[in-house]
């Protein structure tokens, strides 16, 4: 695909970018870098956390064991244990046919066991958001940059996530979120008990991922980026 000299890559992490760079896949005059789809201001507008007698930890994506489902729950039992006053939700689909794919019965299970809440897939994502103190991602295979991240962040929720090279576009340890190293079940849990407890750190490390959401990442910002390659090069 890449020998043709009028096809060009664009990638959406500097991790891909430099692995293609290494790899020599393409000539670094048709390879670009632009961080992410980006997320529309309008539609995830920044919103104060909700105030509620136990806040909410959501994980939203397609419920595949990639994305660090597992861990997820796993967590929730950490914390359950230790008595914290959380509630850990999952919001997305489960489909039998992908052998991905995190069995019904085992979600509905979790939900017995009092571990998890699961809201199925939703459409109105600024709202589900919006309901949550802290938007948790502990994917364990590659992204590009995860929507989830760009639309929590950008509605003002504390990002904790695993060390991936798509969540590390976003977030920073420590200045734009949490990142669990390794993504294993007790730094998950480690961070998300760490936000709840530290307001200061919470809404300091929300307000630094704004920032860099509203400067880096808006759709505005990366449609122009994207546009601007197709008139240098003529496509």
């Amino acid at each position: 695909i890449f020998k043709p000299k009028n096809s060009y890559l664009i990638v959406q992490n500097s991790y891909d970018f430099n692995e293609i760079i290494e790899k020599n896949l393409i000539d670094r005059k048709r390879l670009y870098l632009i961080k992410s789809s980006g997320v529309n201001l309008n539609e995830f507008p920044f919103m104060e956390e909700i105030n509620t007698s136990v806040p909410k930890v959501i994980l939203a994506s397609r419920l595949l064991w990639e994305k660090g489902i597992k861990q997820f729950v796993d967590a929730a039992k950490i914390l359950k244990s230790k008595r914290v006053k959380v509630s850990f939700v999952l919001v997305g689909d489960t489909h039998q046919s992908n052998p991905q794919s995190v069995p019904k019965k085992l979600i509905e299970k979790w939900v017995n066991d009092g571990l998890v809440e699961w809201w199925g897939r939703k459409e109105n994502m600024s709202e589900v958001i919006s309901k949550s103190k802290i938007v948790c991602l502990p994917t364990v295979y590659g992204e590009g940059v995860p929507k989830i991240l760009l639309e929590s962040a950008a509605t003002g929720r504390a990002l904790v996530v695993s060390d991936n090279p798509g969540c590390t576009e976003i977030v920073t340890d420590r200045v734009s979120g949490l990142i669990a190293k390794d993504g294993n079940e007790k730094e998950i849990a480690g961070c998300i008990e760490e936000l709840l407890i530290n307001n200061e750190l919470r809404k300091n490390l929300v307000l630094e991922a704004y920032d860099k959401i509203v400067h880096d990442f808006s759709s505005d910002t990366i449609v122009s980026k994207t546009i601007e390659i197709y008139k240098k090069n003529k496509i």
